[in-house]
């Protein structure tokens, strides 16, 4: 796998299933961090810098893929670690509400700001799955929440196709790019990044 294929990979296929488990993945701590833990935020050891970030530097922001492969397998190691937390943990309604709402603050409060995705610039993908993830807690709690405040649940999904539907703008950006697409890419290429960008 090349470097170009390697970053759709990491983009839209390895990354997102990640974001969809969010709400309860950051329970586990120091195994979240070694997961998805950004520099800086909270890495701040270069020894301690591994996981989805460091590989999205690497296809993005340096010259070679040196490392990629020992860092894949340690991340590899590490889902399937979460994967046997995950599946014999019991939560309850409080900590997965509380993990959804979270979720959705930084979505709309740090992750706005692209500094997830900081080399990528693959944010939308990002906001698509943390979405997904905190209507799943949602329509989870939907039961309960329908006894207590029935026009809550209606408010958090008319809120929640308000973010999913494109704007007039949006609208025109994704035909221009649908017909300039359509126009340019051999039938054999890829599909489109997905995702966008600032100024770094």
């Amino acid at each position: 796998m090349g470097q170009p294929q390697a970053r759709l990979y990491l983009g839209l296929t390895a990354v997102p299933p990640a974001r969809l488990i969010e709400p309860v993945a950051e329970v586990f701590g120091d195994l979240d961090t070694q997961i998805d833990g950004r520099w800086q935020n909270p890495v701040t050891k270069k020894s301690q810098f591994m996981g989805f970030h460091r590989l999205e530097q690497i296809l993005w922001d340096e010259p070679s893929l040196t490392g990629a492969t020992a860092l894949c397998q340690g991340l590899m190691d590490h889902e399937e670690k979460l994967v046997a937390l995950v599946s014999k943990a019991r939560y309850s309604p409080q900590e997965m509400a509380a993990g959804a709402t979270d979720l959705i603050n930084e979505a709309a409060t740090s992750k706005i700001t692209g500094e997830e995705e900081r080399y990528s610039r693959t944010d939308l993908v990002d906001f698509d799955a943390n979405m997904k993830a905190s209507m799943k807690v949602a329509g989870m709690l939907s039961p309960y929440l329908r006894t207590v405040d029935p026009d809550l649940v209606s408010l958090i999904r008319q809120r929640n196709d308000a973010v999913q539907r494109p704007g007039p703008r949006g609208r025109r950006r994704a035909r221009r790019r649908s017909r300039s697409t359509a126009r340019t890419r051999p039938a054999s290429s890829p599909p489109p990044r997905t995702g966008w960008r600032s100024a770094r």
